[in-house]
């Protein structure tokens, strides 16, 4: 086959040098949604939160070509102010996600092993450390009993317990079930993966969290509040009526289960990181999908996931409800789109917090497909 010559323009592309000349006229659009499909999908968010406990909800979606559209319905409280898509809100038990990522990003350096135990990083911290690992935790099968959910920490539920605090409030409690005997949510159970990152990364993990996640990737409106910060100018809460700030869990006490405060592009967007193959080796990608426990028919919980099996394929993200927010954040990989879903309410007695995952799923994602 003769040897094919590269045109100047394009030599010198490959060389680094000037050409002369003007610039592309056309050059290639930026990826984008398509217009219609987000002109429905608004329609459909501007009907669900009509419907939904939310006075307002926030969508982004990321795809993995690089585009993204977000969109904002209803207000920031009874007759309160139109929420725009910029808005921040505490992002609750989605900030497992995170946590678990930095976990496997330690992980995937070789500092930590899913094998290894609570009391081989943290000792002394439980009379049964030597017996529960890191995956355990992870999958939430280490059998700990949640600190919040104590007599003493529910007695005081707005103030600011340390982690240490609330270690101590569980460590003398019997084991809700034996260490990977089954699966129990537990808000301490990511209060300690979180300690386990810091002792492994060597800084306090909420640096961590900043340079190997958050900076990393672009993500400047998230944030993990410093400890004294509170919550800060995050959106209205609300239930019937404000919630009470006197019942609200500060982010000190929640620490790495669910403090981190974000926008809804920026969860999409690690959403998309970490649920879609950009974040982890390829190795630690398939295995925090492949390590699950059942939570409920078609529902697994994996590595600081949930997999759920929908009709339009597997759905990889997590909720979230803490101090009057509700959240979600799913990534199709079918689809190769990721997206979140950030609202402002619990919704009526009995509370209804898990309406962001059936709004996604019913409204959203039925348009999408």
């Amino acid at each position: 086959m003769a040897a094919r010559t590269l045109p100047l323009t394009a030599l010198a592309l490959l060389l680094g040098c000037p050409t002369s000349g003007d610039p592309d006229p056309d050059p290639t659009p930026a990826p984008a949604f398509d217009e219609a499909l987000t002109d429905d999908l608004l329609d459909a968010l501007e009907g669900a939160v009509d419907d939904a406990p939310a006075h307002g909800c926030v969508v982004a979606l990321v795809r993995g070509d690089g585009a993204t559209w977000t969109a904002a319905s209803g207000t920031d409280g009874p007759d309160g102010a139109a929420l725009g898509v910029d808005q921040e809100f505490g992002i609750a038990s989605i900030t497992k996600t995170y946590t678990a990522g930095l976990v496997l990003e330690l992980v995937d350096d070789g500092v930590i092993a899913l094998e290894d135990t609570l009391e081989d990083w943290m000792p002394g911290v439980h009379p049964r450390a030597a017996d529960i690992t890191v995956e355990m935790l992870l999958v939430q099968t280490a059998g700990l009993p949640g600190a919040l959910g104590t007599s003493e920490a529910q007695a005081d539920p707005s103030r600011t317990w340390t982690e240490d605090e609330l270690f101590a409030l569980v460590a003398d409690d019997p084991l809700v079930h034996e260490p990977g005997a089954d699966w129990g949510y537990s808000n301490t159970h990511y209060m300690l993966l979180a300690r386990i990152a810091q002792a492994a990364g060597g800084a306090p993990w909420r640096q961590l969290m900043q340079e190997r996640l958050l900076d990393p990737l672009g993500l400047a409106a998230t944030r993990v509040p410093a400890i004294g910060e509170g919550w800060g100018d995050v959106t209205g809460y609300w239930g019937d009526d404000p919630y009470p700030d006197a019942t609200r869990t500060q982010p000190e006490s929640i620490g790495g289960a669910g403090n981190m405060i974000s926008t809804a592009l920026d969860v999409a967007r690690w959403g998309q990181a970490r649920f879609g193959g950009g974040l982890h080796s390829e190795a630690t990608t398939e295995l925090q999908t492949s390590i699950t426990e059942p939570l409920q028919p078609g529902i697994e919980y994996g590595l600081g996931l949930m997999v759920l099996d929908t009709a339009g394929g597997d759905d990889i993200g997590h909720n979230g409800a803490l101090g009057g927010f509700a959240t979600w954040v799913g990534h199709r990989p079918d689809a190769d789109v990721t997206l979140s879903l950030l609202c402002n309410a619990w919704g009526a007695n009995p509370t209804n917090v898990g309406y962001p995952l059936g709004l996604a799923q019913d409204d959203l994602w039925e348009v999408m497909e």
